[in-house]
């Protein structure tokens, strides 16, 4: 299978990785910026590539499939500049951008991998989920064919579902992540290290899979204890005043959750 790939961030770099490991020919590497897709290409030995930051350069190219791997932001302007041959099947990985954003190609698809990327930051792509949707089921079978390469955890999931899925993922992962930041500042100004969470963290996540997220609640909020709640806003209305809304805002929502009024 050969594949043109269209961005050189975080998933683009994860793609690339693990296409060369499993024996997929990428045929061509577009990025806005091309010394980003030139670093792209040179940090996997892709000399014989086509590196560009033109899309007309792509018009005559045969391949398999193209993969939008881009921002939200810039990939509805992106599709409307694409031009390819008419037997490419075009799948973008957005979470958040329906099927119908491609529906000007002949065929068209999703290819959303449900997983946080960062460049340089190896990760097992086989336990990743992939979730699929195609505008006919030919051209899902031939991006299902694509994601077995891949992984074992492929899923169809249409856009709808997949909004929804995208939803929960930000809370569930950056959501939870923007609070251990949180939580580091606030260790860091004691000069405390933000690896003493490490096993409350493991612990947390293991719970919340081994029962529920709803039964593996644990804390002051979920207890009710207004004395500890009270002690921890002074706190950081002293010292980080900032944390005070949003800690204010998720004890009122915990509360709100295990004792409706």
């Amino acid at each position: 299978m050969k594949i043109i790939l269209i961005g050189a961030g975080n998933l683009a770099w994860h793609l690339t990785c693990n296409f060369i490991q499993k024996g997929i020919e990428i045929v061509a590497i577009y990025s806005q910026t091309l010394t980003k897709a030139q670093e792209l290409a040179q940090e996997f030995g892709l000399e014989q590539v086509l590196v560009t930051n033109h899309l007309k350069k792509l018009a005559q190219l045969q391949a398999d499939v193209c993969l939008l791997a881009l921002k939200d932001d810039v990939l509805p302007n992106i599709c409307q500049q694409l031009q390819l041959q008419p037997n490419i099947l075009v799948a973008h990985t957005s979470g958040s951008q329906p099927l119908n954003i491609l529906q000007h190609f002949k065929n068209y698809g999703v290819f959303y991998p449900l997983q946080t990327f960062t460049k340089g930051k190896a990760i097992d792509f086989s336990i990743i989920p992939l979730c699929l949707e195609a505008n006919t089921p030919n051209n899902e079978l031939i991006l299902r064919k694509l994601a077995q390469k891949l992984t074992s955890s492929i899923y169809t999931v249409n856009s709808e579902q997949r909004v929804v899925l995208h939803i929960a993922a930000v809370m569930a992962c950056n959501f939870t992540n923007h609070l251990w930041a949180c939580a580091d500042r606030i260790l860091q100004r004691e000069h405390l290290d933000f690896h003493i969470l490490q096993p409350l963290i493991a612990e947390t996540l293991q719970k919340a899979f081994a029962l529920s997220p709803k039964q593996a609640q644990t804390g002051p909020a979920k207890r009710n204890d207004v004395q500890t709640i009270s002690k921890h806003e002074q706190f950081l209305a002293q010292n980080h005043t900032d944390l005070l809304p949003l800690y204010q805002i998720l004890t009122k929502s915990i509360s709100s959750y295990y004792y409706p009024s």
